[in-house]
């Protein structure tokens, strides 16, 4: 169970993140330290198998929301590492890049989101609510 100020972050970090936000931190690992770019590529490819309207991660969002994240305590950068990066023309060169990866307090985020978004819509309605929605259709 998280601590008081713990709770206040989680607060916080609630009314702060978008839904952009929300899927690069889905796609982190507290393991593996990923580039931004393959931030986006992971992104994309969630967005793509969920059949989501938007399908693209627009890379001034991605740095925004690292350094938001970061500043959060939600992930954190683990250093360099070397990465294809794409250069001028279709070309591809190779630089050194920060990675991230999510942080306990991310991880915790995350899970509180997926149980509010596993919660049947009848949870938020209350008891009764099948029977006032009978009424409604009569």
């Amino acid at each position: 169970m998280p601590q008081r100020d713990d709770e206040d972050t989680l607060t916080r970090v609630f009314r702060r993140m978008g839904e952009p936000s929300w899927w690069i931190l889905r796609v982190l690992s507290a393991t593996e330290p990923i580039p931004g770019i393959e931030i986006i590529q992971r992104v994309h490819r969630l967005l793509a198998t969920a059949d989501y309207p938007m399908k693209r991660l627009d890379p001034a969002t991605l740095h925004y929301a690292l350094k938001r994240m970061d500043d959060d305590g939600l992930i954190r950068s683990d250093g360099d590492r070397e990465v294809e990066v794409p250069g001028p023309r279709g070309t591809i060169r190779r630089a050194m890049r920060p990675v991230y990866v999510i942080t306990g307090l991310g991880e915790v985020a995350l899970a509180r989101r997926r149980r509010l978004e596993t919660l049947p819509t009848s949870a938020a309605l209350g008891p009764g609510w099948e029977q006032l929605a009978a009424e409604r259709v009569r």
